[in-house]
Parts: structure tokens; sequence; C-alpha cells
């Protein structure tokens, strides 16, 4: 609580007090029957309540001390959350339950690797020959430690388990791991663009993952994520080079080859490795294994400690997957046994078979029907149909049944194809509104602000013993040119405002916050001087002073204290560096009350401050209301978080596109295995999972 309370910005300080003491005139005109103070009022509540719900989330954010001897802290800190991290990734591929699948390699093919005696680091004219590197899971990381490039290449098929083992081989070195030593951190391939350098895109992973460490010591200074890497502290494992588009590939064995100091896993299918190093453009100094298929030793030895025990009267050998299993020993002569066992080679294949069978009690007896499976292939397809159907046996918190679940996992599934990262974030979903809707919905709010502008005017001048219908017919074909140009520039483009996360905290000295105020108001206040001439020389000084002079100071006052209150609120340069999708929705939206809380505020003082001190204390109350529906205009349409709840999300509701709760459904999807998080999005658990739900034929 401490924390926050010396968080607050100085210049708030001065608004605070503002505030406080014309509430206290406001009450004494209300019980004289003034009601102009009720705007005023209600204005500088809901400013003051949108600065305190933003500054109670974002004055504190996490961080780490980001001094330069404390970069080994930073390091034992990381291996911390990665272990963590790559223990509940596990859990939620069940690897170690009831038992772990063994998943055996050979060495890879030499033509796709490295001379030896570079691969060993042997010294000049040595030939040390090929290491052994043939095992399993349980050995990968003794097999790992025989590498002294610490450079290895990791092929296999889809669904062979390369992000399983990559990721049992991170934990078993973050166990033998000393303090400030390297941490092992895997990443996604897929995103990165090797225009640039390895170790520019790995701190900006390792900071969109972890955004405790996007924080840096100064301007000048490089984030601590940077630094990590710089200073060897990172030992990436990059996973799904597969992914990375064709024509990028060779580039991104150029840069690593760049890179040939840092010791790095790369995982890729094997026919995409080879298809990019068939030049000879290999990756320098790493050894290379290929995943083996799985046999009917590994299926009999893991299946049937998957499925539930028999009770004694009926049991039978290994239970469900007895009869099945039996026949695979003999597919020799059983052709169906041969397919299915050609179909559950791979990790993916059997976790799938486990889902539909084991924890659901059914039959597995019919994957030998060849009449419905006359191929291993269409084992393949039956088993990934049947995958979220099994995984939503149950119903869930939320109430979505298998049906729904499959149609909304979909259309998510035909959306993350068409990008190039495959991620599903909540703030990106905006672009499956159509533009057309787009255009009408924040129309109707930027004109619904407008017009409760122009009502509140029409009143003022009422009140005043002014024609109230002289503002309000002009008013009203300006609130429709309001609705017209505001739809367009909020609405047209299919992207829209990434989350913020902001920090308050005070900033510069307060003589160069002086000196920025009075450059911003003279600035603003310039703009109005040609309206002010052609006011004077169509009207006088009365009317100059009355339209130029009074709004002029009151904009530029009001901007001058917006620019020096938003200069405390320190936007990072990559907005939706936040730890889950949940954190990046409550920041984005705190952020926005922040913001419009802060600009408020100025905007009470400067025109509520202006227009008094020139037209009386009614006059000045009345124009600072007129700030609010402008605001709340922004905040709907301009910000992550307001365009998401106000568009974005209703729509896909109302069209069936996605439940209600949106949020609640992906992460109920990634905890039953269907997705998987990536700091702030979600992306499908595994790509040929995705294929298959968006209904494209699976390679």
């Amino acid at each position: 609580m401490r924390g926050w309370r010396r968080s607050i910005p100085v210049a708030v300080v001065p608004v605070v007090l503002a505030v406080v003491g014309n509430l206290a005139t406001s009450t004494v005109q209300v019980s004289a029957g003034w009601w102009p103070p009720v705007v005023w009022t209600a204005t500088g509540v809901l400013g003051l309540a949108a600065v305190a719900i933003g500054v109670r989330d974002t004055a504190a954010p996490p961080s780490i001390t980001t001094r330069p001897n404390d970069l080994d802290d930073a390091a034992d800190w990381l291996a911390r959350a990665l272990r963590e991290r790559y223990v509940q990734a596990e859990e939620q591929r069940r690897v170690q339950a009831p038992a772990a699948l063994l998943l055996r390699f050979r060495p890879a093919s030499e033509e796709l690797l490295d001379h030896w005696p570079n691969i060993r680091r042997a010294r000049p004219g040595a030939d040390p020959g090929p290491l052994r590197l043939a095992g399993n899971s349980a050995d990968i990381a003794k097999i790992y430690s025989r590498i002294p490039s610490g450079r290895l290449v990791v092929l296999g098929e889809a669904g062979a388990g390369k992000t399983v083992l990559v990721t049992r081989l991170a934990l078993e070195l973050l166990g033998r791991r000393r303090p400030g030593g390297a941490v092992p951190v895997v990443l996604d391939a897929r995103s990165w663009d090797p225009a640039g350098p390895l170790r520019d895109w790995m701190a900006e992973q390792l900071a969109h993952d972890h955004p405790e460490l996007a924080a840096s010591a100064g301007p000048d200074r490089p984030s601590l994520a940077a630094r990590l890497v710089g200073g060897g502290h990172v030992w990436p494992v990059l996973d799904g080079f597969d992914d990375v588009p064709p024509r990028l590939r060779k580039l991104a064995i150029e840069q690593m080859n760049l890179a040939a100091s840092v010791p790095l896993v790369l995982t890729s299918r094997a026919a995409e490795y080879a298809a990019t190093v068939a030049d000879g453009s290999v990756l320098a100094e790493a050894a290379g294994i290929e995943l083996q298929g799985l046999t009917a030793t590994d299926l009999d030895h893991y299946l049937p400690r998957t499925s539930r025990p028999s009770p004694p009267a009926t049991h039978t050998d290994h239970g469900g997957w007895g009869p099945v299993l039996a026949r695979l020993r003999r597919r020799g002569t059983d052709p169906a046994a041969a397919t299915l066992a050609a179909a559950l080679t791979t990790p993916l294949m059997v976790y799938l078979a486990r889902a539909r069978y084991s924890d659901n009690g059914h039959d597995p007896a019919e994957l030998l029907d060849r009449d419905r499976f006359p191929t291993a292939d269409d084992v393949r397809q039956h088993l990934l149909a049947a995958f979220v159907p099994a995984v939503y046996r149950h119903p869930s918190a939320g109430g979505w049944t298998a049906e729904a679940a499959s149609r909304w996992l979909t259309g998510l599934a035909r959306y993350a194809g068409g990008s190039r990262s495959g991620d599903l974030a909540w703030w990106q979903l905006r672009d499956q509104v159509p533009r057309t809707v787009r255009v009408l919905g924040c129309g109707a709010v930027h004109g619904l602000a407008a017009l409760l502008t122009v009502t509140l005017l029409t009143v003022l001048f009422s009140h005043f013993g002014g024609r109230g219908d002289a503002v309000l017919r002009p008013g009203l074909a300006l609130s429709g040119v309001v609705a017209l140009v505001g739809g367009l520039y909020t609405g047209w483009p299919a992207r829209g405002a990434p989350p913020t996360r902001t920090h308050v905290g005070v900033r510069g000295r307060l003589r160069d916050q002086v000196r920025d105020f009075v450059i911003v108001f003279f600035l603003a206040k310039a703009f109005f001087l040609p309206l002010k001439v052609i006011l004077l020389a169509a009207g006088g000084w009365s009317l100059a002073f009355a339209f130029g002079t009074v709004p002029s100071i009151a904009v530029a006052l009001s901007t001058a204290i917006t620019v020096i209150l938003l200069r405390s609120v320190e936007v990072p340069a990559e907005p939706e560096l936040v730890s889950s999708p949940h954190a990046s929705l409550r920041s984005s939206r705190r952020s926005a009350l922040l913001r419009s809380g802060v600009v408020t505020l100025a905007c009470v003082v400067g025109v509520g401050g202006a227009f008094g001190a020139f037209g009386g204390v009614t006059v000045g109350l009345v124009a600072a209301g007129l700030a609010v529906p402008a605001r709340l205009a922004h905040v709907l349409t301009c910000t992550a978080w307001g365009s998401w709840s106000t568009l974005t999300r209703p729509y896909l509701a109302v069209t069936g596109r996605l439940p209600w709760r949106a949020i609640r459904f992906l992460d109920d999807a990634r905890q039953r295995g269907v997705l998987r998080q990536a700091g702030p999005v979600y992306r499908f658990r595994h790509e040929e999972l995705r294929r298959r739900l968006a209904g494209a034929v699976v390679p």
C-alpha cells in the first residue's frame, strides 16, 4: 500500500486539492438550487476514480533490480520461473502420468551436420570422430553434455515428441544448473524474423514471456532481458524451425551461424531441415539426433497403465487395451494390427488415443476395424477428430458442450492458420468484426458523445437566457459529422490499438516540468491565433474574446496539464508485454482508465478554470463537464480494452463465434490440453491438431 502512494506523481497533488476544494463549493451551490455543479462534481469524481483504479494496478508493476551486478540474481529468478512453467507444461501434456513414454533417438544423417572436428571443437589437424548420440529421453541431458559446442539439432516427424524432448532437456539442465549459470529457455521459432540478429530476437521474446525483464536502468540502457542475453546467461532452445517460412529458413541458419559462440538446441521436421541445408549450409558446430517411431513394445509398456483397472470378475490382460496390444504383437500376420501400429508411432497419436479410450472408458478395439480404418492416416484423422469431444466429455464450469466447443475452436483454428505466428490474441480478434460493423459501432459511440456534449451546451445557453435551439440545430449536424469521422478513423483499421501497461511515477525535475508546461501552453494557444484574427475582423474585440481568447486559454491550459501528467505515465515500447491473457486484459483496462482519468482531471482544471475565471463559477463548472463524453468515447473506441469490451466481444458472442466469456473459454481449453499459453497469447497445442480442426488435410 505504501509503495503505490509514494509513486503518485507530484503533478497530481494540486489537481486533487483543486477537486476537493471545488467539491465543497459545489455542495453549497447545489443546496442553494444551482444544478450545474452536479455536472462538475460527477466529472471530478469520475476522473479521481479512474486515476485511483489505474494507479492501484499500474503503480507497482513487477520488476527485478537492474543494477549491473545483479544479473546473476535475475538469471536465478528466471531459472525458478521457467522451471515452474516447464513442470506445468509436462503436467498439461501428462508426460509423467502415470509414467513417462520413453522417446528413442538415433544420430541424424551426417549429410545434415557440420564436420565432427567442428562439433567437438578439436584442435587443428585432429579428427576425434563422431560422438555416441543414440539413446532415449531419460538420457537426453547426459547425451547433450557430450557435445562440446553445446549445439544440437533435434529432428522428427510431426507429433514425434520434439517439444516434449527439449522441454525435458531444459528441465534437467535447470536441475543441474549452478547459481548464476546459463538458463535454458524454450523459444517458439515461428515468431522469429531472421532479418534481425538472433540475440535481439531472443531478448524480445524473453521480455515478451517475462515482462519483469523488460525494464531498463535508464533511457540509454538496454533492458534486463537484453543484458541477460548479451551476458551469456540465456541458453536458447528454438522449437519449431520448420514453422519458419521456407524463404527465411536459410537466412535463419546464417544468423545462427553468425552467433556460433551461442550454444543452442533447434527442433525441426526432418524433411524441412534437410531441404534447407541441401546445399551444404548446415548449422555450424551442431550435432544432430532424429527421433524414432514408437514400437509395439513401447505401447505395451505404456497404454495399459493409462486405462482404469478392470474389476476382478471381468479382468482381462491389460484391461481394455489388452486384446488390442495382443494383436499388435502379432501385426506381421494381422493387417488391421499393422495399420494401427503404423498410426501409433508418435507420442501425439498415443496421447490422442489415451484421451479417447483410456480416459473415457471406450473400447479401443474399434481401431482394428478395417472397414472404418483401411489406412493408418484414417486412424490418425479419427483420433484427431475425436480429441475435442473426448476432452469436453464432462461439462465445464462455463457450461460449454463438446459441440459448441468444437465449433468455436474450429473458427479459432482457421483464424490462427492465417497468422504467421499462430497466436490467438484477444486484442487482435478485432479483425474478425466486419469493417462495416466496426465503422457503425465506433461511429455510434462518437456520435452519442457529441450529442451529449451538444445537449449540455444547449442547457447551458438556455440557463443563461440564450436561445438553446440556436446551439441545438447546428450541434445535431455536428454530431453527425463527428459520428462519421470518428467511425471511419477508429473503425476502419482492422487492427486497433495494442494493450498497454502504464507505470506511474515521478520523472524529471520540477524545473523541467515547469519549463515544458510553459512551452506546451503557448504552443497550444498559438493554434487559436488565426481564429481570433478572423473573429476580430468579423465582430470586434468582444466576439474575439468570448469565442477566441477564452477557449484558447482553456484548451492550452488543459493540454499543458495533460502533457505533464501523461509524461509521468510511462508506457513500455512493447505494450503487450504481460505474463498472461488475463493480466493483459486487466492491465489494458486499468491503463485506459488511468490515462483517461488524468486527461479528464486536466480538462476539469484547465477548461473549468479558464471559463470560470471569465464567465463565473457556474460557467466554469458546466464547461468542465463537457470533457466527459469525449473522454468516454476515446476509452471505448481507441484503446484495446474498450474496443474488446464494446465491439469485438459482443460481436463474436452475438454471431456465435465465441462465448460471451471468451477469455475464460480459452483458458479452459488450455487446461484441457487443446491450447497452450505463450505470454499474453494462446496457441494451439500442436499444428496437426489445428489443421484438423480447421478442416485442412493433415500431411
